[in-house]
């Protein structure tokens, strides 16, 4: 879908890679994958936000992507520092949508 609507994209299995990816390379924005093997979504954006912190790097826009659409999971998703909660199947033009409000 990303690819569809001009974006490119790269792959992190796990939060363990995505955190890997983010420390070789400067990204415009992270789709995170709240269920991942070794690595969650909410562990890897906390560490991706003390990394910013510590590091003083500029804060990336992360927008959680879950199949649980329940308060309590977006509630926590906000709380880690994500920017947005999108829930899975994903919807084109809501992504699109929620894509252009940070660019």
């Amino acid at each position: 879908m990303l690819e569809k609507i001009g974006h490119r994209v790269l792959i992190a299995e796990n939060g363990q890679i995505a955190l890997e990816i983010l420390k070789q390379q400067p990204v415009d924005l992270v789709l995170m994958d709240m269920q991942m093997p070794l690595m969650g979504g909410l562990e890897a954006t906390h560490l991706i936000r003390e990394n910013e912190k510590s590091l003083g790097l500029p804060r990336i826009p992360i927008i959680a992507l879950t199949a649980n659409a329940l308060e309590r999971d977006r509630e926590a998703c906000l709380a880690v520092g994500m920017d947005y909660f999108l829930t899975k199947p994903l919807q084109l033009d809501v992504l699109s949508s929620v894509l252009h409000e940070f660019y």
